[in-house]
């Protein structure tokens, strides 16, 4: 290390690392479903069920949720304490999909809803569960990396 840098503040580390397990925590407590079932039903119009497991990323958490006599879709919410502006990553996430959705030929899942809950959840998108195989980590995983090692691409 260079003289003139400093050490990582540990305990701002430690501070968010604690923040971060205690929202990951409230946001897959039973009161987080119902929240999340209330605002599915009130957009969707139709009665909606937590469909287990939880998908837990770096900086969000999506829900997948069974509606009645509709397809699946998953509510996806910033991890308050992983993210700095909420509002701000999920409206530019939005605008992202959509402009991709516009302006090329990628396939890009339709939003059905976003925006802040009254219900205790902040921000959120409502988009349609598309089935998948797998994590594009597993998919691109060297079958020679060691477990625990991070994935790189070699181009």
């Amino acid at each position: 290390m260079e003289p003139d840098q400093q050490d990582y503040d540990y305990v701002a580390w430690d501070l968010n690392d604690e923040a971060a397990e205690k929202d990951e925590k409230r946001l897959r407590c039973k009161s987080a479903w119902v929240s999340m079932e209330t605002l599915v039903e009130r957009w969707c119009g139709k009665p909606a069920t937590l469909k287990l497991p939880l998908m837990i990323g770096g900086y969000n958490i999506a829900y997948r949720m069974r509606v009645e006599g509709a397809d699946d879709v998953v509510v996806r919410v910033p991890t308050p304490a992983m993210v700095m502006f909420p509002e701000e990553k999920t409206l530019a996430e939005v605008a992202t999909m959509k402009y991709v959705k516009d302006k090329t030929s990628i396939p890009v899942p339709t939003i059905y809803h976003h925006g802040l809950s009254d219900n205790g959840i902040d921000q959120f998108i409502i988009m349609p569960y598309i089935e998948n195989s797998g994590s594009l980590s597993a998919t691109l995983k060297d079958p020679k990396t060691e477990p625990g090692e991070i994935h790189r691409l070699d181009p």
